[in-house]
């Protein structure tokens, strides 16, 4: 629909797979194994999210940086949302 080229497409792919990734972190019913992990240690939910929300956001915020810089050479120049209307 944006009619990128082929190549331009590859950093919005892994962009969108990495961030997703780092962004579930913080989130501890995401993953079954932080669940588990929760319940051998004796955490609640909450402490949780006190604990690894600084850490998680920081990672999110880092990696969202850093491939932004990385892929900026990749990116369109002009990107015309509405061309297709």
């Amino acid at each position: 629909m944006l009619h990128f080229k082929p190549h331009q497409v590859l950093p919005y792919l892994i962009s969108g797979a990495l961030i997703a990734t780092a962004a579930s972190a913080p989130i501890p019913v995401s993953n079954i194994s932080n669940l588990i992990a929760l319940e051998i240690v004796g955490l609640s939910l909450n402490s949780y999210v006190e604990m690894v929300f600084v850490p998680s956001m920081t990672g999110i915020i880092t990696i969202t940086l850093l491939l932004n810089f990385y892929f900026k050479s990749l990116s369109p120049k002009e990107r015309n949302l509405f061309r297709s209307i």
